[in-house]
Order: C-alpha cells, then sequence, then structure tokens
C-alpha cells in the first residue's frame, strides 16, 4: 500500500495500472543507469542520519555573553522521537501494530528500525510489491542492479535479487533530492509549508527559528507567517517567593525566545501559552493561555488546567484559586492591545506586560488571602 497526506491510502497495484509491466528482476540484473544513480547490490542503503534534543538534561547559558548554542525545550522538528532503547521484540511489536505480517526472526534489529523509521516518512513499503512492480520501479528511476562481487547472475538466487532491488530503492529514497523548489508558485510553496508545520508539536518552545526558516531569506520571509499562526508558543515564567513576597521572572527559554524573535514577526503570533513555575521544584503552579481572533479584534483568555478542545477553543478543567484575579489582569493587557486600533497582533512589549499583569493579580491574591 502507498500512503499519501493525510495518511490515505492507495493500493500499490491500482497505483501501477498505467505502468508496462513487461520487465522482470531477473532482466534488470545487468541493466546499466548512469554512474550517479548506480547502487551496488552489496552496498548496504545509506540510513537517514537523525538527531534529537533532550529537554531532560538543560545546559547552562551564557545570557551575558549571548552564547546562545542550546536549544532547550521540546523543539524536535520532524526528527524521531527520543525512545527507551527498545529492545528487538518491542520494535516487533511496533512493526505488527502498523500491519507489518513478518515473523520477528525474519528480522534484524537494524532492518526493523528502518522499516519503522519508513513508516513514519509514509514512504512505500516495498517488501510489499511484486517483482514486476519492483522492476517497473527500478526501470522507471533509471537505477541499476548487481550481484555481489563473489556471485555470479547464474547463481544469483531469486529471493537474493528481490532483496538486492528493494535496498536500490530504499536507498534511492532517502538520497531523494528536489532542487527547484522555488520554481513553484508561491501559492504552491505556502501549501508546502503548511503540511510540513503540521508535522510539529501543537505547542513550541523556543520557536524563533524552525529549520526551514533557516535556508534561505526568501524561504524564512514566506514561512514564519504560516509557522507563527498556526502554532502555540509556549511562554514560561518562574515563580521566585522570598521575604519581600512573590515575584514572577522571565526562565531561560522565554528570554531565548524575546532575543531571537523578530519584531515584525510578533504579528502573527494567534496563540500564547504561558506557565508559571516554582522555582524550587519546577512545577507549575498555573497555566495561562491566551488566543487572538483577529478578524474580530476580540480574544479568549483562559487561566487554570488549561485545555484546547478540537476546535481550537481554551477551557480549563479544574478549578484555580488564582484565576478571576489572573484573568482580569490578563484581560487588562489584551484591552489594551484591543484598544490600540487596527489589527488585534502582540508585540515584545505585550509579552512583558503578560508578566507584569500575573505578578501583579498573584501579588493581589495573596494580600487577599492575609
Amino acid at each position: 500500500m502507498l500512503r499519501g497526506p493525510g495518511g490515505r491510502t492507495c493500493s500499490l497495484q491500482v497505483a501501477l495500472t498505467s505502468l508496462p509491466l513487461t520487465t522482470s528482476l531477473p532482466q534488470l540484473l545487468h541493466t546499466t543507469a548512469p554512474s550517479a544513480n548506480h547502487h551496488s547490490f552489496c552496498k548496504p542503503p545509506q540510513r537517514l542520519q537523525t538527531t534529537t534534543t533532550s529537554a531532560s538534561q538543560p545546559k547552562i547559558i551564557d545570557l551575558v555573553g549571548c552564547k546562545m548554542d542550546v536549544i532547550l525545550g521540546d523543539n524536535r522538528y520532524w526528527t524521531w522521537e527520543p525512545d527507551h532503547h527498545p529492545d528487538h521484540a518491542e520494535l516487533h511489536k511496533r512493526a505488527n501494530e502498523l500491519g507489518c505480517t513478518r515473523d520477528i526472526g525474519d528480522w534484524t534489529k537494524e532492518k526493523l528500525t528502518s522499516w519503522l523509521r519508513r513508516r513514519k516518512r509514509e514512504l512505500p513499503i516495498y517488501e510489499q510489491c511484486s517483482d514486476a512492480e519492483l522492476a517497473t520501479f527500478i526501470r522507471q528511476r533509471n537505477l541499476a542492479i548487481s550481484p555481489p562481487a563473489k556471485e555470479t547472475a547464474l547463481e544469483t538466487q531469486t529471493w537474493s535479487l528481490r532483496t538486492g532491488a528493494i535496498e536500490v530503492l530504499e536507498a534511492a529514497d532517502d538520497a531523494m533530492a528536489f532542487h527547484r523548489f522555488l520554481d513553484l508558485p508561491p501559492e504552491l510553496r505556502k501549501l508546502v509549508y503548511e503540511w510540513h508545520v503540521k508535522g510539529f508539536p501543537e505547542a513550541i518552545i523556543l520557536p524563533a527559528k524552525p529549520p526551514i526558516a533557516q535556508t534561505c531569506h526568501l524561504i524564512r520571509e514566506e514561512v514564519l507567517p504560516v509557522f507563527y499562526s498556526q502554532l502555540s508558543i509556549e511562554i514560561f515564567f518562574e515563580l521566585q517567593t522570598n521575604d519581600k513576597g512573590n515575584r514572577i521572572r522571565q526562565r531561560n527559554e522565554t528570554n531565548l525566545f524575546l532575543l531571537y524573535m523578530r519584531p515584525k514577526d510578533y504579528q502573527y503570533l494567534n496563540m500564547i501559552d504561558i506557565a508559571v513555575m516554582d522555582e524550587d521544584s519546577g512545577s507549575i503552579e498555573v497555566d495561562c493561555s491566551v488566543a487572538l481572533m483577529k478578524t474580530t479584534s476580540s480574544y479568549r483568555v483562559a487561566v487554570g488546567n488549561v485545555d484546547r478542545d478540537a476546535a481550537g477553543v481554551l477551557g480549563t478543567t479544574d478549578d484555580c484559586p488564582h484565576k478571576d484575579i489572573l484573568e482580569r489582569r490578563l484581560k487588562e493587557v489584551l484591552d489594551g492591545m484591543v484598544a490600540r486600533g487596527g489589527t488585534l497582533q502582540f508585540t515584545a512589549y505585550d509579552i512583558y506586560s503578560m508578566r507584569y499583569a500575573i505578578e501583579r493579580g498573584w501579588r493581589e491574591f495573596d494580600d487577599w488571602r492575609k
């Protein structure tokens, strides 16, 4: 089965009905392809190199010297999620859940990992193709299959040849590149950005520079409005308690966000989630979430254990003792934004204002409780 955008699937047989299936795998054994696309039968396919960013072990950041060479938080832009190094059996279980029917003894751990990664990337599973379909793919992509150096064509068994064809196709998938992206119409490029952003977490920490925005100036200007408008931005404040009372300070993640964020990009933000964390325990004391409805110049505010339903409507799932006071203080800031006139949008000043509003609300609650 082929899997397309949005999880849609179609049969390989249906997808290939318009292709001539006249070439068999054995006939392709001596096919000559351009040297740039030639893959040896005995050469292992290239593996996708991935990186992950762990949020569990933050590093010290030198804010004074502006040495911002570390990304904090949970920003794994289209990379594999960190795992607990699953064993062979766990990998096979995951493969079975995704439709794999082969026995565990047929797989090495490396092959299982590769198969699962291909499924995550929604690439074709060539093991499910017939020999004729594999031959069609090889021929139309102008690839070549050659036997291992110590074997002749007559000694090569059908299964070995099939394995070689699959390895060649998988290696070609990993090596694919498209160098004419900027030749596409801007409207089509925007659709690509929207699909790309859909693969990100719903809430982003330290979001000023997603990797795709670092390719060139034109792409950065095109993708950032899509990126910021579709995702919720995580802002972290810290509750500090001492003899003088409570203070709300910005955590390093927020300092980095404000440092890297270009002033003109604030206008694209639609949703901001604010977490107020205890300085000592690191636990979240209160969640605040703000959503702008720019077409109607209105907003929504939720304080407490914030949840967002399928329609994006904010709500709270439990009581928060600070709820009423903090909501009132945040609404004062947002009312000021509305009073500015024009399109309702955030600025860096508004982020700082929300921090001071939460701090005033917290102190007001403490005074009331006394």
